[in-house]
């Protein structure tokens, strides 16, 4: 028999954020007031732990993070939202993907 860790198909038991979000904003000033800014893009970076039961009931927990981005928020009908769910990373390394697809987001189909 093949070696059956978790199926997307598995209970999951419970979600926890095990670390701070990580937060990201862009924008430019208003032509017309200096002092308000026109938010462009904002992203946020979520690390979680979730315990997933298998077919055999026995506990898996899975650590990862859920990457949310969104551009052209000054524009809603051309605004473009995207997510991400990313397994076996850190805070660290979901805030450096936040980074680069917080513009990523504004180019892809």
């Amino acid at each position: 028999m093949p070696d059956r860790r978790v199926a997307a198909a598995d209970p999951v038991d419970w979600v926890k954020i095990i670390d701070e979000p990580a937060f990201l904003t862009a924008g430019t000033r208003s032509p017309t007031d200096p002092q308000t800014l026109i938010v462009k893009r904002a992203g946020l970076a979520v690390v979680f732990a979730l315990c997933v039961r298998t077919l055999e009931r026995k506990a898996e927990i899975l650590t990862g993070a859920f990457t949310w981005a969104a551009v052209r928020l000054d524009d809603p009908p051309l605004r473009r939202d995207r997510t991400w769910l990313d397994m076996n990373i850190d805070r660290g390394q979901a805030e450096e993907l936040l980074k680069r697809r917080i513009y990523e987001t504004d180019t892809s189909e």
